[in-house]
């Protein structure tokens, strides 16, 4: 395994150069650890048919997670992908692409941009945690394979956060996210019973009999609606929602099984958020979120690393109080 570095003055100026490099070696350095420094990269990445056909299942990360690289879409055409994840075949079973502490903004609704700011169809499972999704007008991550993991990532004015669609029923887990969609767009939309989302956050601005979520199961999450239109649906699971606060909903649930533990109510405000900034989807130990969730023991930080629980019960949403 070798150490990348992307940047200026760095070995690799685009990311696309470290993984071509890492591509190129031989064998493959298919343990590839990809560290971007920080700045601003307006330009794609592809990790697909690399090799042989194979995916590079390198490990890109920030170099800073508290300055974190910038891909930027800005005047790109054409591309609706800044990752494209796409092989019909894999490198074992225990090498994934993985992403951290990177940021996606300015992706437009240009061609195949219904894909996914990340595309991944086929081939690997992927882990993408702290990653920050914004200001664009496509869908953040799109389709998934069984095994992915989206943790701790926060989504904000862009289309569907995370969507799963098409054929197949994939074990996808969306848990310690933060979300807010644009008007219009649910948070997550994953088909099939084995999908999971795990204490996340959704401030959504649906109306009509649009759903805030829909998931095979969803547990410990947040879902309010604040579009002031009393016919959304909060949560459509195909298995079990349980100790969920939905707020802002005619209709809270859909489909599936409702649990125990869940705490619904019509206002707009239900869940307490401080504000509507990143920090905004906080709350005080006023809100229905605060002690009412249940242990999973997959769970052990919140959306900032901060432990669970921090009182006697597991807190509800991505936040944990302290």
């Amino acid at each position: 395994m070798a150490t990348y570095n992307v940047g200026s003055g760095q070995t690799c100026a685009t990311i696309q150069a470290a993984i071509n490099a890492a591509a190129a070696s031989s064998p493959p350095d298919y343990d590839a650890e990809i560290v971007v420094y920080p700045g601003n990269y307006n330009a794609t990445f592809r990790l697909d048919q690399i090799s042989g056909g194979w995916c590079l299942p390198a490990f890109i990360r920030a170099q800073d997670p508290n300055d974190k690289p910038v891909i930027d879409g800005t005047s790109i055409t054409g591309v609706g992908q800044a990752v494209r994840i796409d092989s019909n075949v894999q490198n074992g079973v225990t090498q994934r692409p993985k992403l951290q502490d990177l940021v996606f903004e300015n992706w437009s609704d240009s061609a195949n941009a219904a894909n996914g700011i990340i595309y991944a169809a086929n081939g690997p499972s992927i882990t993408v945690s702290r990653c920050t999704f914004q200001d664009s007008d496509a869908k953040a991550i799109r389709f998934l394979t069984t095994g992915t993991l989206i943790d701790r990532c926060f989504f904000d004015a862009t289309r569907t956060c995370v969507e799963v669609s098409g054929g197949g029923d994939p074990t996808v887990t969306v848990r310690n996210c933060r979300m807010k969609p644009s008007a219009g767009y649910p948070a997550v939309s994953m088909v099939g019973t084995n999908s999971v989302v795990q204490n996340s956050t959704a401030l959504v601005k649906c109306g009509g009999s649009d759903k805030g979520i829909i998931a095979g199961t969803v547990q410990n999450t947040i879902v309010q609606n604040d579009s002031g239109y009393s016919g959304q649906y909060g949560v459509s699971v195909a298995t079990l929602a349980e100790y969920c606060v939905i707020g802002g909903t005619w209709t809270a649930y859909t489909s599936g099984t409702t649990g125990s533990g869940n705490l619904t109510n019509s206002s707009s405000t239900y869940a307490a958020f401080n504000g509507n900034g990143t920090g905004g989807l906080n709350w005080p130990t006023s809100s229905p979120a605060y002690e009412n969730g249940m242990t999973i023991t997959a769970v052990t930080v919140d959306f900032y690393g901060t432990s669970r629980p921090q009182g006697t019960y597991y807190d509800i949403g991505d936040y944990e109080y302290v």
